[in-house]
């Protein structure tokens, strides 16, 4: 099923299934916000963020009831806020209060909470483009927000008193008042499994802001934060001030609201998700992906993919068909000249398309891209050889995602497979 993404066209990112699985929440490079109803819907637009900023992004998440959209937006102050917004209202209201950089904002499964970070140190880092930037310490403390009025705090105060020890009971009467309570409690258990109430999320805006609590939660530089089952969250951790050479192993802890503590989870990791029920969580360890359950901690080399064996089928011809037009996409969204220093991209693109028949290999399809004049800061890259590429991207958004036999069709491999 072809799924309408909006008009003009763009290029899109970061599509997350709604809970109910009716809608994709979904982001573009014009850095608006969008969901799209998938039976057909014309998609909505949700809002707009005010600046470029390829470090960071809008992170959306669903409530459970798939009812409201939350969002890290940028500030005229170039700080990230907390929002909300109803797809019932088609109105977005913040949450946070924009004094400091709130991110990764995430429902709770239960739907009473709010659960986000926030920075008060983030601003040395804030200029991106400027290496004066760059390794500054950022800590991040964990916030929940109550959603609605009236709803306990969920680090409210504990008694630490002993509860007084009951009253014995005649031992007949009591015989019969256990008996009596069994029935009702398999009266009770009986109804439950026949009637399990979905959760609804209700936020009341107003006030909001004085029902923000902070976690018993150590202050890190946490990059993402996923939920788990109700009243469970896992946070992924870096270092204070990650260095440059190589990937930052990531430390993934979880929290539980009702013990209120932190545990290790899992570590070294440079992928992590979980899954739509909270019992199941998918990382990426060294070269192996992993699957583990969140009820415990996760054990090394527990749950591991067996992937030594996979093979994926690949169509060359279909391929560089897809490269040829993906490149001039490319460049109609990527180029930082608009006018694409006077070239009429759409026209070159059918210019060259009808020499897409004669392609017989990766080499006679990077030759296609070199009939137009060049510029900096632009090229097409593959294992054999480089060669300019105009009007122009940059060079890492063209270079191949894998090693592709394919052009080498009959140098030691069946054409058309890879194995991984």
């Amino acid at each position: 099923m072809k799924i309408n993404l909006g008009n003009p066209p763009s290029y899109f990112y970061a599509p997350m299934w709604s809970p109910d699985s009716k809608k994709i929440a979904y982001t573009d490079k014009r850095l608006n916000l969008w969901y799209v109803d998938v039976d057909g819907g014309t998609p909505v637009k949700v809002t707009t963020d005010r600046y470029d900023d390829p470090t960071s992004g809008f992170g959306q998440t669903w409530s459970a009831d798939s009812k409201w959209l939350t969002y890290a937006k940028l500030l005229e102050n170039h700080l990230r806020t907390i929002f909300v917004y109803s797809l019932e209202s088609g109105k977005e209201s913040q949450i946070t209060d924009g004094i400091s950089d709130a991110r990764y904002p995430v429902f709770d499964k239960g739907g009473k909470s709010l659960f986000f970070a926030v920075s008060t140190d983030v601003g040395l880092s804030a200029g991106w483009l400027d290496l004066s930037s760059f390794q500054h310490p950022v800590l991040r403390s964990v916030y929940a927000a109550v959603l609605k009025k009236g709803d306990p705090s969920p680090v409210e105060p504990q008694s630490d008193e002993e509860k007084a020890a009951e009253e014995k009971k005649d031992s007949a009467s009591g015989d019969k008042g256990k008996e009596a309570d069994k029935a009702k409690e398999g009266e009770k258990g009986k109804e439950s499994e026949k009637k399990v109430e979905p959760v609804k999320v209700t936020i009341d805006l107003d006030g909001i802001g004085q029902r923000i609590v902070s976690l018993p939660i150590k202050a890190a530089n946490y990059v993402s934060l996923d939920v788990g089952k109700a009243g469970t969250l896992f946070l992924s951790e870096i270092v204070d001030v990650p260095r440059f050479d190589g990937a930052t192993p990531v430390t993934v802890s979880k929290f539980d609201l009702t013990t209120r503590k932190t545990e290790a989870f899992v570590s070294g990791i440079s992928g992590f998700a979980v899954s739509a029920n909270g019992e199941k969580a998918l990382y990426h360890l060294g070269p192996g992906w992993f699957i583990a359950g969140t009820a415990v901690v996760v054990k090394p080399g527990d749950g591991a993919l067996k992937l030594d064996e996979m093979e994926v089928y690949v169509d060359p011809r279909a391929e560089w068909n897809q490269m040829y037009n993906e490149v001039w996409r490319i460049e109609r969204d990527f180029l930082y000249d608009p006018r694409h220093h006077g070239l009429d991209i759409h026209a070159a693109e059918k210019k060259y398309a009808p020499y897409l028949k004669g392609v017989a290999g990766r080499g006679d399809l990077n030759y296609l891209f070199d009939g137009e004049r060049r510029i900096a800061r632009c090229g097409l890259q593959d294992r054999e050889r480089a060669l300019p590429l105009c009007p122009g991207v940059q060079r890492r958004e063209l270079e191949p995602r894998s090693a592709r036999p394919a052009d080498a069709a009959g140098g030691g491999c069946d054409a058309g497979r890879i194995f991984a």
